[in-house]
């Protein structure tokens, strides 16, 4: 793992401190940021981006489908990043009501590939 901070943001757990995250942890929060973003909610272009509103859809394959195809768009987005469209998905977990969403992606810059899981 690299040591040079490539990427960098402030740390918003607590921004006073004036502290900052770097590389890594700076792309996964960004793309926390850009997948909490709603329609219209930011000035430059994020159309059609509302994630909540794939959550109160039936569950089903093709709901997957199109919340995967949703994210792949929406994270494409990020200029540092690369998604490996191939190997990440969406699955349904009906045991607990919600998605399973495994991204992959490679952080431009740092040479590192990134696996990252989270339900919805």
């Amino acid at each position: 793992m690299s040591s040079i901070e490539i990427y960098s943001d402030i740390n918003k757990v607590n921004p006073l401190e004036k502290s900052r995250i770097v590389n890594i942890e700076s792309i996964k929060n960004s793309i926390k940021n850009i997948l909490n973003i709603k329609d219209k909610e930011v000035l430059f272009d994020f159309s059609n981006q509302n994630l909540p509103s794939y959550l109160f859809k039936n569950f089903s394959e093709a709901n997957a489908f199109a919340l995967r195809t949703h994210i792949i768009e929406v994270l494409s987005k990020e200029p540092r990043i690369s998604i490996d469209i191939k190997v990440s998905d969406v699955s349904i977990n009906i045991e607990n009501n919600a998605y399973i969403v495994y991204v992959n992606y490679y952080i431009k810059g740092l040479d590192i590939n990134i696996e990252t899981t989270f339900k919805i």
